[in-house]
Formats: C-alpha cells, sequence, structure tokens
C-alpha cells in the first residue's frame, strides 16, 4: 500500500468514527430513536460534507462534557483537601491572617504570569480587609524556583512575606540566588538566618507538603488559584472581585 492509498484509508476510518460519534451524541440519547443503521464510509462522508456544522456541534458538545467532567472531579479533589489547601500552618498568608474570605495561590516565582497576577492580588488585599491571600510557591519552572520558594519560608520566619514576594514579583529579569538574595537583604531580611531557616527540616517539610499537595489536586499550572474552594485560573483583578463579592 503506497503513502497515498494510507492516508485515503486513514482519513475514511476517521470519518466514520465521527460519523459514529455525531449519531451517539444526536441519538443514543434519544430514547425514541431508531436502531443505528450501518455506517459506510462514503455514506458518512457524504452526510457530512452536506452538513458539515453537524460536526462541529458533536466536536464542541464532545468537549464541553469532557470540561464539565474535569471541573467535577477538580472540585471533589479540592473539597476533599480543603482544610490543608486554606489552613496549613507552615503556609504563609498576607492580608488578613483571621479573614473570612481565603484565597489560595499556587504559584511558582519563576513564572510571567504569576509576576502579572501579583499587583491584583495585591490590590485585592488592600482594598479587601476580610480577606486572607494563603501563598502555596511550587518550583518547577527554573532552578531559582526552589530557592526564591525556601526564601519565602525563611521571610515568613522573619514577618517580611509580602515585602520578600512582592520583591520578587517585582523583579525585572531572570532570577539567580544572587538577586533573590539581593531582593531578601532590600526587604529587611537578615540574610544569615534567612540560609539557617531554609535549610531547615521545617522548610523542607513545607515544601514536600505543598508539592504533594498541588499534585494531589492536579494543579498542572501556575497560577492556579482556590478561592473559597473554588478553582480559579486567571489574571483578571476584577474576576477575582467579583467572586469575593459573591462570598460575601
Amino acid at each position: 500500500m503506497n503513502k497515498l492509498n494510507a492516508i485515503y484509508v486513514s482519513l475514511l476510518s476517521l470519518v466514520v468514527a465521527l460519523g459514529t460519534l455525531v449519531y451517539c451524541i444526536f441519538g443514543c440519547c434519544n430514547k425514541e430513536a431508531p436502531a443505528a443503521p450501518e455506517l459506510s464510509a462514503e455514506s458518512v462522508k457524504a452526510v457530512l460534507l452536506e452538513e458539515p456544522e453537524m460536526l462541529f456541534e458533536a466536536l464542541q458538545k464532545g468537549e464541553e462534557k469532557r470540561a464539565e467532567e474535569m471541573q467535577r472531579a477538580s472540585q471533589k479533589l479540592i473539597g476533599e483537601n480543603i482544610e490543608e489547601i486554606n489552613n496549613y500552618a507552615a503556609s504563609p498568608v498576607l492580608g488578613n491572617k483571621d479573614g473570612k474570605i481565603t484565597i489560595v495561590e499556587f504559584f511558582d516565582f519563576a513564572c510571567g504570569y504569576c509576576h502579572k497576577l501579583s499587583p491584583a492580588l495585591m490590590n485585592i488585599i488592600k482594598k479587601n480587609k476580610d480577606v486572607r491571600l494563603v501563598l502555596k510557591p511550587v518550583y518547577f519552572l527554573s532552578p531559582a524556583s526552589s530557592y526564591s520558594a525556601k526564601a519565602l519560608y525563611a521571610a515568613d520566619k522573619q514577618g517580611l512575606a509580602k515585602e520578600f514576594y512582592v520583591g520578587v514579583m517585582e523583579h525585572q529579569g531572570q532570577l539567580s540566588e544572587t538577586a533573590i538574595d539581593e531582593i531578601a537583604a532590600k526587604a529587611g531580611m537578615d540574610l544569615e538566618k534567612m540560609k539557617e531557616v531554609m535549610d531547615s527540616s521545617e522548610v523542607s517539610k513545607a515544601m514536600g507538603d505543598t508539592a504533594e499537595l498541588a499534585q494531589k489536586i492536579q494543579v498542572t499550572g501556575v497560577p492556579t488559584l482556590v478561592i473559597e474552594g473554588e478553582r480559579v485560573q486567571t489574571l483578571s483583578e476584577s474576576d477575582i472581585q467579583n467572586r469575593i463579592n459573591a462570598a460575601k
């Protein structure tokens, strides 16, 4: 079989499969629908060529169903782990530590989108005195990610988590250990104490627990927010504020 024939047969197989999908979506859910007709590649092809919108509608419905199933599964995982998500003792908290509304951010200090989101989050906690922002640093984008995440926990111990977080997020250019040390010093941190804490078993455990939690609830990209127990992917301050208003 030459390459052209192989491609033709593959395309016909795809057409038959898509035709079956169309029938299942529009026919299988209807109890009064007749038994499925025998499908041939030519008959399915003829129908789809005549009414191609059927194919697009079928694919759209399939994608919507898949997204809904993923959302339900995601919410189930978050619900099962909400106490650790919201109240893990080692996680730095910005804003009102006793706030009634909780926003959790899974982020990587080396993530450009996380840098874009940071000003919005700072505005949110400034405008909403009843919001607590829980920071969950993950570290998979660059060699500096782990070092800066450890430094954040150390900054929290010195009461300077916000200053350090903002300093890193406002940093222009590539992160390095030297740059992070400079940011920490500018934030007012004692670098010697910082590095002692960074090397501690307590920080090592917090790092591991946070990474495990992110994997458990299927955080596959950053930034990922959990606002009052609901996973949110956005960079929009107004979107976050609307969700806070709804929670109130």
